[in-house]
């Protein structure tokens, strides 16, 4: 099909970064799972598989800040945060394919 694979990391509100420090929401580790260190990991692993392969990745977890009205709960976007998103990677596709 000659399709082009495009890889975009993603990232919840189950945790927030302020003055460089990571704070978990309402400081808890839901499920027994520490969701920044596990999104983190997540991403640097798409974003260095994109690297190795010479792939198109849009970081989305490290490159876009949410606002609290940019989720209507930890993990699900309001159409604000979608807007954010969208808007992001369509940035992110114009600047690596001509349409």
């Amino acid at each position: 099909l000659n399709a082009t694979p495009i890889f975009v990391t993603q990232r919840t509100q189950f945790w927030k970064k302020i003055n460089g420090e990571i704070l978990l929401a309402n400081n808890v580790i839901y499920n027994n799972k520490d969701h920044y260190n596990y999104e983190k990991f997540i991403a640097k692993t798409i974003i260095n598989f994109c690297q190795e392969n010479d792939l198109v990745c849009i970081d989305i977890f490290n490159n876009i800040k949410f606002d609290e009205e940019d989720h209507f709960e930890l993990a699900h976007t309001t159409a604000k945060g979608s807007k954010k998103i969208a808007d992001h990677i369509f940035k992110k596709l114009i600047q690596n394919f001509k349409f």
